[in-house]
């Protein structure tokens, strides 16, 4: 599940032969072959590749230790980085080995396949967390032409990925890797008596109800599947409540910030790249192109060059979409506002970015790059510094529709699919509306309606916390849901339902959240202080494991 837009958007190159009407959205990165060709993509600077470390304390469990996201999946986060997508493959060789760091400290213990002072996974074990990593990664076999009925242990990986070694081999690490964690992780809440709650005893049980054992072998047994889940739901709460309680003052934040200006500071920027050809040039089928000469691209670059206000900038690009592009007022609005970009992050070395975040650099001043082919031109509409465009807390119940749709024949039609979707909402649609209902007539609190969250949303990510998503930036969630909790007459307590592709939702505002700067620094904080932590345990909880025991898995 979706809800997550995540805005950040793929980089794509410019093509010289279009116009982009959003030059800082919908190309991030340009043509670097000139010095002063300006590669920006806001969604990879050092800021954000930093703070992607800890999201918040739920998250953070997820992103440390690896196949807890199985368990705890944050249903409104768009990129789910895990091993089925092609892309977020890593070298094998950069994952942990831990037979390769084994630990004098621990006595030996040959019957385990891997093993801490107090806790041990077991070669069947073992086999559920790789049976685990495997499951995952059902669409990188289809994309790379997995051959199912050979042993991964005699395919190799991607060599043109700059990769060595077997598929087996790339699973086994990924899963030697997450035991590795695990096991510290257990070790450090045993140490501090820490166990599991009610609620996490129930969320052992759910998951397990939901698990299909014929992913796991013969050799795999259900009290397997449950060690594994319960060691992460440990591990998970743990972490959880680590950070949590991980006392961050103002003070703080504004120190971090000092140290991390640069990295920190956005800026608001408007973008346009105005393409043009040489007379005489065609296409490969010797068609000659048409379009706006270099002439009227310089025209219309100095007086985007001249503007004074976005406004004034908007509408050149207008009547250049207008008169070149056969723009309708439709595509118009739709298009328009790609112009913008609200929090543009610095990049060393690339042109605009030096301009943007330069101290002469004022609001409304602009910035022109002249091309082989285009001309870019940027107008300030926000000078470099702290972020500090609001977030909100909200709460929601989730009815999912794909949970309410009845099971319909495989050769089912695609007339037959949209009625049973039809019906499936309207089912969501009631319930939404008669438990709003019954919460309006109680007590109307906050308090009761994440009583109620808990109790029938639908949606795993929240429903074990009243429903409750805490500093949701613009942009974040899927559009309906994004429009209703941004809307200018929002006030705490406000209730409504909306609809999304995911089904209908109870909404309950509680209000505004930190600035982006707070929680970027926030997070920044927390990660820091994770590596720190985790580094400490990981000298102080040695993992040991046998490799003759691990390779007897089949692959």
């Amino acid at each position: 599940m979706n809800l997550n837009k995540n805005q950040k958007q793929e980089n794509s190159q410019e093509n010289p032969e279009e116009n982009y009407t959003g030059i800082l959205g919908n190309f991030q990165q340009q043509e670097q072959s000139a010095q002063d060709s300006a590669a920006i993509e806001s969604g990879k600077s050092e800021k954000s590749g930093k703070t992607l470390k800890i999201v918040g304390a739920a998250v953070a469990s997820v992103a440390v230790i690896g196949c807890l996201a199985l368990l705890i999946v944050n249903p409104f986060n768009k990129q789910e980085v895990s091993p089925d997508t092609p892309d977020t493959l890593e070298n094998s060789s950069d994952q942990v080995n831990p037979e390769a760091t084994n630990s004098p400290a621990l006595p030996d213990n040959p019957d385990a396949a891997m093993y801490s002072a107090n806790f041990e996974v077991s070669p069947a074990l073992m086999e559920c967390f790789y049976r685990d990593y495997l499951a995952q990664m059902e669409n990188a076999f289809v994309y790379y032409g997995i051959d199912p009925e050979t042993s991964l242990k005699e395919q190799m990986l991607p060599e043109d990925a700059g990769m060595s070694g077997s598929w087996f081999e790339y699973i086994i690490n990924q899963a030697k890797s997450a035991v590795t964690q695990l096991l510290i992780y257990n070790e450090a809440a045993h140490a501090e008596n820490y166990t599991m709650t009610e609620e996490n005893k129930q969320q052992v049980e759910d998951s397990l109800a939901e698990i299909d054992m014929s992913q796991y072998g013969e050799n795999v047994t259900e009290e397997d599947v449950r060690t594994m889940i319960e060691m992460e739901v440990l591990a998970a709460s743990y972490f959880t409540n680590l950070v949590e309680n991980l006392e961050i003052t103002e003070e703080d934040l504004d120190a971090y910030y000092q140290e991390h200006k640069r990295e920190l500071d956005t800026c608001g920027l408007a973008g346009y790249s105005i393409s043009y050809v040489t007379p005489g040039e065609t296409t490969a089928d010797g068609e000659e192109i048409s379009g706006m000469t270099k002439e009227q691209a310089e025209t219309y670059a100095t007086n985007l060059e001249n503007c004074k206000t976005s406004q004034e900038f908007e509408d050149i690009i207008r009547e250049i979409l207008i008169t070149y592009q056969d723009y309708t007022e439709e595509m118009l609005e739709n298009s328009l506002p790609t112009l913008y970009v609200d929090n543009f992050s610095y990049q060393e070395g690339f042109d605009v970015a030096e301009w943007a975040f330069s101290e002469n650099t004022k609001e409304n001043d602009t910035y022109r790059i002249d091309n082989d082919g285009y001309i870019s031109v940027y107008f300030m509409t926000r000078p470099a510094g702290r972020d500090e465009t609001k977030t909100v807390d909200v709460r929601h119940i989730l009815f999912n529709k794909d949970d309410h749709m009845e099971e319909l024949a495989e050769d089912a039609d695609e007339t037959a699919q949209q009625a049973a979707e039809d019906a499936a909402l309207q089912a969501c649609q009631h319930l939404a509306q008669d438990l709003l209902a019954e919460w309006e007539s109680g007590e109307k609190t906050e308090d009761s309606f994440a009583e109620l969250a808990n109790t029938h949303s639908e949606d795993p990510g929240s429903n074990t916390n009243g429903g409750l998503y805490e500093n949701v930036y613009t942009g974040q969630m899927i559009a309906s849901f994004n429009d209703w909790c941004f809307d200018d007459s929002r006030q705490p307590g406000d209730t409504g339902i909306v609809q999304t592709d995911y089904g209908f939702h109870i909404m309950y505002y509680v209000g505004d959240g930190n600035p982006i700067w707070v929680n970027t620094a926030r997070r920044a904080i927390q990660s820091d202080w994770m590596d720190t932590w985790y580094a400490e345990q990981q000298a102080a909880y040695p993992v040991n494991s046998n490799p003759d025991i691990i390779d007897t898995i089949e692959g």
